[in-house]
């Protein structure tokens, strides 16, 4: 949890930060999900679940 607590403030930095189009803020977010969803996976994993 550490990690994806991380790369969301990375990503709301960079929405604040810079002048970002909406596509570029959609693929952001995209970006995120997809990286939560792969360390639940992991972490799934790892628990045998």
């Amino acid at each position: 949890m550490k990690e994806l607590q991380q790369s969301l403030t990375i990503a709301r930095n960079i929405l604040e930060r810079y002048d970002v189009t909406s596509d570029e803020a959609t693929a952001l977010l995209l970006v995120v999900t997809n990286y939560a969803y792969a360390l639940e996976q992991l972490d799934d994993y790892d628990h045998q679940r």
